[in-house]
């Protein structure tokens, strides 16, 4: 069977100059062979002969013997090949008289080079293809032994051994050179991480500084109070979306980065992504529009919402980043089978020579945007490998001091069925809603909170007190669940990492539990592990619903709506399945 036969021209051509397997540079490794196989079968005639069909030649990488004018050159035309036929079948070719061969005795190599006895093996890529063979040559008839051929065999695997052996080189010499250059954009963005983190934790630890400094204060105050806790809100939220690229660019490199795909109402999607970023567009004075062609009010699409709103977060906000003047503008155009999505902003635009990294992890196009407009370079990153996972394709067009476009193709169709509630795409939030739910809408319910953390416990305390819940705390799983069975509770919230017993291992026996299967009470795992497989775990054991640390009230409110009858709730309405990360 013909191996090379799988390759295009091109690719076969390349790999034999990346190898330099048809570079006139002589190989003192390969002229050792050839030498070895003249000598030890008394050939006055050996090449190791290379065969690109593509260009019509064979090329003598190393050759003994040859007439002088052939040696110069380092190769012929394949109607002067004994190789080629070699290379072809992947088998030795053993010829004792070419003159008396009547397919051979025609060959330009018997006519004018007096080829006569001729005994080849074939030499491969190190992938097994066959390219060329080591051969023997003799000007009157041979008889060839079977000893002869077992021996240019052995020559020519010591030849694929001496390919091999290249490739490996080369492999290692460009994975250091790819480590060193990581490990370069790594340093770089460790230092733009820290620059990034230690900015909203000042937010944070300045204005709680203050607050506890001055107090509550009377209420000329509460203004600045209001404001300094907006900070915080927003400092936090700057940091949970720098924990999540940063975990989104680790399922990447693992390969652990999937898809939930769901019928979803796409104009809320995008709708919820342009009010995130109004804001920010608005305090910077430029215009944030966006517009729909082809897409139905209410029209379902099937997809990942989520993952569809993570793109469209990071080229907004990557956009509103880099505009100062001008505006951004979103137009999505949607066939039956695919949504056709351009982001077009006025900004500073890349230069060409640093088009070709925009997506590189941890580098930016230019070492001063850091500084100057911070990021982590993780942002475009993200984008491209979300898209490739749905199947879609992005590439972007700039110009510098004019600004950047974005083009998508994402195959998300559209869909006649109906939205699942276990699946809802979870609701972007503005940072400043800072909307209060209806007075103690959890009056009279009576809650078990389970988490080794005192501040954890604290937190969620005052979030179900200020519902109108009464709270008890559990500060391990052993005390979790002896609380639990001897205490009649409408909601536990269990934390999953727990000294003694976990929070899995708690629902497990609580489920088992006579007494708490009268009680019935809502169980809610309480975790900062997400991914798919853990959450999937948690229902398994027994878990009603989850909530993903950090949380904030909303998603309390969410996640124990079916204890709050006619309460309205924020956001989308969720399954007591299902809570947002």
């Amino acid at each position: 069977m013909n191996q090379a036969a799988n390759f295009t021209p091109d690719s076969y051509d390349v790999q034999l100059r990346d190898l330099g397997l048809v570079e006139d540079e002589y190989d003192a490794g390969f002229d050792n062979l050839t030498a070895l196989a003249a000598r030890v079968l008394k050939a006055p005639t050996a090449l190791f002969s290379v065969v690109q069909p593509s260009l019509d030649r064979q090329f003598f990488k190393s050759c003994i013997g040859l007439p002088k004018l052939a040696v110069e050159l380092r190769q012929t035309s394949l109607s002067y090949s004994f190789c080629q036929y070699v290379q072809a079948t992947n088998q030795p070719l053993v010829i004792e008289d070419s003159r008396s061969d009547a397919e051979l005795r025609d060959n330009a190599a018997v006519v004018d080079l007096g080829l006569v006895a001729y005994l080849g093996a074939p030499i491969h890529l190190p992938d097994g293809a066959p390219i060329g063979a080591l051969c023997v040559i003799d000007t009157v008839p041979r008889r060839w032994s079977e000893e002869d051929l077992e021996t240019i065999r052995q020559l020519a695997r010591s030849v694929d051994d001496m390919i091999a052996l290249r490739r490996a080189r080369d492999t290692a010499q460009e994975a250091q050179a790819d480590a060193l250059r990581e490990a370069d954009a790594r340093k770089t963005f460790l230092a733009h991480m820290s620059h990034e983190i230690r900015t909203p934790l000042n937010g944070i630890i300045g204005s709680v500084d203050l607050l506890m400094r001055n107090g509550l204060g009377p209420t000329q105050m509460q203004k600045d109070q209001t404001e300094l806790l907006r900070t915080v809100s927003r400092s936090a939220q700057s940091l949970q979306r720098l924990l999540s690229d940063a975990l989104d660019i680790a399922k990447i490199d693992a390969g652990k980065l999937e898809l939930a795909s769901a019928p979803f109402d796409l104009r809320e999607v995008v709708d919820d992504a342009i009010q995130l970023f109004s804001a920010q567009a608005r305090d910077k004075g430029i215009d944030l529009s966006h517009s729909f062609a082809g897409i139905e009010v209410q029209e379902l699409r099937y997809g990942d919402a989520f993952r569809l709103s993570q793109i469209l977060g990071n080229l907004l906000s990557n956009a509103i980043k880099f505009t100062d003047h001008g505006g951004v503008n979103l137009c999505l155009r949607g066939t039956p089978e695919a949504l056709f999505i351009t982001l077009r902003d006025s900004g500073c635009g890349i230069a060409p020579e640093q088009l070709d990294q925009l997506f590189q992890p941890f580098i930016q196009a230019d070492a001063s945007v850091a500084r100057e407009r911070g990021g982590t370079g993780l942002g475009m990153t993200i984008v491209q490998q979300m898209v490739a996972l749905m199947d879609g394709r992005i590439r972007a067009e700039s110009t510098p001091g004019e600004g950047t476009t974005f083009r998508m193709r994402l195959p998300l169709p559209v869909t006649q069925a109906q939205p699942h509630t276990a699946h809802a795409t979870p609701a972007l939030y503005d940072c400043d809603d800072m909307r209060t739910p209806p007075a103690e809408p959890l009056q009279g319910k009576r809650v078990l909170i389970a988490d080794d953390s005192p501040s954890n416990r604290m937190v969620l305390q005052r979030m179900l007190e200020n519902l109108g819940a009464s709270v008890d705390k559990a500060f391990d799983g052993g005390d979790a669940f002896a609380r639990a069975v001897t205490n009649r509770y409408d909601v536990i919230l269990l934390d999953i990492h727990m000294p003694g017993h976990n929070g899995i291992e708690v629902v497990r026996k609580l489920r088992a539990h006579p007494r708490h299967l009268a009680h019935a009470a809502l169980c809610v795992a309480v975790t900062g592990n997400t991914r798919r497989e853990q959450v999937t775990a948690y229902f398994d054991a027994g878990f009603d619903a989850w909530l993903g640390k950090p949380l904030r009230q909303s998603d309390l409110i969410r996640v124990l709506a079916p204890l709050m009858k006619d309460i309205p709730v924020p956001g989308r309405s969720l399954t007591n399945r299902y809570v947002a990360e």
